[in-house]
């Protein structure tokens, strides 16, 4: 006799035959492991029929993520997929990587780039998570051509450095990892210096960080030959614009932030 968890995953595989083309469930930090199995799978097969191969993983940091923001960032890109006259959900509340980066650039890039949004507390250190079942699903549809780039703010890049330093291990043939790490943060300080590191499965990581604020400081990660340090200055931080100013909040819309998270997602 099947067991209740291999039925219900049969009922998922053949429910998502008859999905829109386009309109695919995304996953969240709260669904089962072989929930993500089926549903990140099938994500995957529909963004190659269409030729994307790039997933984007945004992860925010403490209490800054709201999972229904992140649903109408999922149906924006799913209306523009149809060919729809859509405008960008607006923004409330935080949500800093969805708000200012994923957000304003997709409507030039959806068609190539896929997208899954995150709270910090999707990761942990050993436990496997829903972030890592999914780039294994895509990895064993795609291969080699999946490219994933992980952008991540405050203890959201604390959350990242987790899920890649796992990824080591679970998928050590999987290399076209990148990380935009924003002001990553961390509630262990014995983690600075010692577990703050990008492992060799990272092909870059990009971390730009502001520690001489006296609130909510960002640290750099260990200097590796695949990680990039900046120290944010407040000259970093367009004065016209509505991020100015130098905080931790506002890293992530600072211009040097945007364009290396442009560059990742196109090239």
């Amino acid at each position: 006799m099947k067991s209740f968890g291999a039925i219900k995953t049969l009922i998922l595989s053949i429910s998502f035959i008859n999905f829109n083309s386009y309109a695919i469930e995304r996953v969240t930090s709260k669904t089962s492991l072989d929930e993500a199995t089926v549903m990140c799978t099938a994500w995957a097969k529909n963004a190659l029929k269409r030729k994307s191969t790039k997933l984007v993983i945004g992860i925010e940091g403490l209490v800054s993520f709201k999972q229904r923001f992140a649903d109408s960032i999922y149906d924006y890109q799913d209306n523009l997929l149809l060919g729809k006259n859509v405008q960008p959900p607006r923004g409330v509340g935080l949500n800093f990587v969805a708000k200012n980066l994923v957000k304003p650039h997709m409507k030039k890039n959806y068609k190539n780039v896929d997208y899954l949004l995150m709270p910090e507390t999707s990761e942990s250190a050993k436990a496997e998570s829903v972030n890592e079942r999914c780039i294994k699903s895509w990895y064993w549809v795609m291969g080699d051509r999946l490219r994933v780039v992980i952008a991540s703010h405050s203890f959201g890049g604390n959350a990242a450095r987790m899920l890649v330093q796992k990824l080591e291990k679970s998928l050590p043939d999987f290399k076209e990892i990148q990380m935009l790490t924003i002001d990553p943060r961390t509630p262990n300080p014995a983690d600075i210096g010692k577990r703050f590191y990008a492992p060799v499965n990272v092909r870059d990581n990009f971390v730009f960080y502001q520690k001489y604020t006296p609130f909510l400081w960002g640290y750099p990660f260990l200097e590796r030959a695949n990680t990039v340090n900046r120290k944010l200055l407040k000259d970093d931080f367009a004065p016209g614009s509505v991020c100015r100013g130098n905080s931790h909040a506002r890293t992530t819309c600072a211009p040097a932030v945007v364009e290396t998270y442009l560059r990742l997602i196109r090239n």
